[in-house]
């Protein structure tokens, strides 16, 4: 609309347009997603979702907004709408009204995406949208056959050697990695207090998820220490409180979303188990744990007294 809505970009640059949106309202500049017309846009815009939101201004005379993917052939309409805002220039405010349009979830082909914006029928702009092919990895590391908590994996791209994604395990051995470029990596799990079998997978992905990428711990050196943080009145876990180790070692670790804590590569010994997050106290105020012969040692759970 870079012809068609130049003064609307004149008006608001020198009337200092603040908008004061009335719901409902669909923002003209959706987050994370393509603008038309934004003065910040180059035209371009890359993406690995298989849709895109397009939006901008529009001027009050244009009634019917529409769209065409020229690369893969899709089309269809936009959507009109106004609210009222408050326009100033100089000592004097008023109300004026702002034009908008949006076409939510435009559906993309694999590569380039030339799409092309219509104002009552009249080309007005364009946005080149690169949907980038990518596929995802998922798998479980477990230690006869229970899932281990906190164990880190890294995927190299074996094209890029700087281009390195890292995953964690959940608390129950789950991983995953998501929105990886099509290529061929190497995924290797590293953990100073195990070995594992394999020690590392090679992986070719296109656009599909991978599943299965499975390791077994083959030898455990050390113990863990788990637990989790809930809130005291609703159960759901506490996530970013600190929990501190003290004792034969000193270590401090934060829960994860779930609440749940792990402390790894423990030698035996005796440990005091603290959990703080200022000015709130938990129940119990800590724990004292022992570890003998490398056993672990789980459900050493606080409650935050909230």
């Amino acid at each position: 609309m870079k012809r068609m809505l130049l003064l609307i970009f004149l008006a608001c640059s020198i009337s200092n347009c603040e908008t004061e949106p009335a719901a409902p309202y669909v923002p003209p500049y959706p987050d994370g997603q393509a603008v038309i017309d934004s003065p910040t846009s180059d035209d371009t815009y890359s993406t690995f979702d298989s849709t895109v939101n397009l939006s901008g201004p529009r001027d009050s005379g244009i009634s019917e907004v529409t769209w065409a993917n020229t690369s893969s052939g899709a089309s269809g309409s936009g959507i009109v709408g106004s609210y009222m805002s408050t326009c100033c220039f100089l000592f004097a405010c008023w109300d004026c009204m702002y034009y908008y349009w949006y076409a939510p979830a435009l559906p993309l082909q694999d590569g380039e995406n030339m799409i092309k914006i219509y104002g009552n029928g009249s080309w007005a702009d364009s946005i080149t949208v690169t949907k980038i092919a990518s596929f995802s990895i998922s798998g479980a590391v477990t230690n006869a056959g229970t899932g281990r908590l906190g164990i880190e994996l890294s995927l190299f791209d074996n094209e890029n050697s700087s281009s390195v994604y890292t995953a964690y395990t959940d608390v129950n051995g789950f991983y995953s990695f998501e929105f990886i470029p099509s290529g061929t990596y190497t995924l290797t799990i590293t953990d100073p207090c195990y070995t594992f079998a394999p020690s590392s997978l090679l992986i070719t992905g296109t656009t599909s998820g991978i599943n299965g990428q499975d390791f077994a711990i083959n030898t455990k050196s050390a113990a863990t220490i788990s637990g989790r943080i809930t809130y005291l009145n609703g159960g759901t876990g506490v996530y970013g409180a600190y929990v501190t180790m003290s004792g034969a070692s000193t270590s401090t670790v934060a829960s994860n979303l779930e609440g749940d804590y792990a402390f790894t590569c423990v030698q035996d010994g005796s440990y005091v188990i603290t959990p703080s997050r200022y000015p709130l106290t938990f129940t119990p105020g800590s724990v004292n744990v022992t570890v003998t012969g490398g056993a672990d040692v789980s459900s050493q759970d606080f409650q935050l007294n909230d």
